[in-house]
């Protein structure tokens, strides 16, 4: 039996690879859920933001939608050196507890986990985290006769991806005709 008001922990537990094409680190917890996806993010990414910062780990990026009817979140978390299991729990029992103490919440499970070293970028916060990183990015038609294209990351200006070549030239795509645009990671 489950106390009415207390969070049902449900964990799932990955380790930390150093090889391409592994699962990030990644801690989920059940709980409660936020009871609109849209009106989640005025609250939540500052929440989010504020606890990570607290435990000296940056925040790259935190999603949500709608899984079996209740909000599943899940919140990417970074710091110089990577992230470790402990630091995935941590963040996830901290950000339980404001969640629940928000008093705005009904179903919803947590998920709180590393970028990974190859991760597709999606957010403009993962876009501005990410600056000075290798990066590969694929469009949905091709720029200059090719749809491949790798280079430094500068981040987003103005709605475009940009980034810097090796032989210095520099790339700019509108976002929307990005179809991908992912870390790369050389071994």
């Amino acid at each position: 039996a489950v106390q009415p008001g207390r969070a049902i922990m449900l964990m799932t537990l990955v380790t930390r690879s150093s090889r391409v094409g592994e699962q990030p680190t990644l801690f989920v917890i059940g709980g409660k859920s936020v009871s609109e996806a849209s009106e989640a993010g005025g609250w939540l990414d500052p929440l989010a933001e504020a606890i990570t910062r607290s435990l000296g780990m940056a925040l790259v990026d935190v999603a949500w939608r709608r899984r079996r009817g209740a909000l599943h979140i899940v919140v990417t978390i970074d710091k110089p050196g990577g992230v470790t299991l402990d630091d995935c729990e941590q963040v996830s029992q901290r950000l339980e507890q404001a969640l629940d103490a928000q008093d705005r919440i009904g179903e919803y499970s947590l998920e709180v986990e590393s970028p990974g070293l190859d991760r597709t970028l999606r957010s403009q916060r993962e876009f501005q985290y990410f600056r000075g990183r290798e990066v590969e990015v694929t469009t949905y038609a091709p720029v200059e006769g090719r749809r491949h294209f790798v280079g430094t990351l500068e981040g987003l200006e103005g709605g475009r991806v940009v980034i810097t070549a090796a032989d210095g030239r520099r790339h700019e795509f509108p976002r929307e005709q990005v179809a991908r645009a992912k870390l790369l990671v050389r071994l």
